[in-house]
């Protein structure tokens, strides 16, 4: 079982991408403090991140690259209505996404 981290300011926005991708039999698991979801991910076992990227505190951009520090293998797809302009090491989507191509995607890096 896949377990992914969705990290996002909006609770709405968390909620809605927990109820459509536990569906698949995965785990879902939901943060809104960047600071708090970085303590998990470098805790914890994650298959997946999906971060957005203009959050307080913490960007997507920084959380990315605080992470890819220890673990550089984890994979992360950034959501973002304003993306970074520096490549990152992950997949990008602007807002607003569609929930199928943001399946699509996660099941091409999770090989499902």
């Amino acid at each position: 079982m896949s377990r992914i981290l969705f990290v996002d300011d909006c609770e709405d926005t968390l909620e809605i991408y927990k109820m459509l991708f536990e569906q698949d039999g995965r785990e879902i698991f939901t943060e809104i403090n960047p600071e708090i979801a970085l303590n998990r991910i470098l805790s914890e076992n994650f298959d997946l991140v999906v971060t957005d990227h203009e959050m307080p505190g913490m960007t997507g951009e920084e959380l990315i690259k605080k992470v890819h520090s220890e673990n550089p293998n984890l994979p992360f797809i950034m959501v973002s209505g304003n993306p970074p302009e520096e490549a990152l090491d992950c997949l990008v989507f602007l807002k607003p996404v569609s929930i199928e191509s943001l399946e699509n995607a996660i099941k091409r890096l999770l090989n499902e």
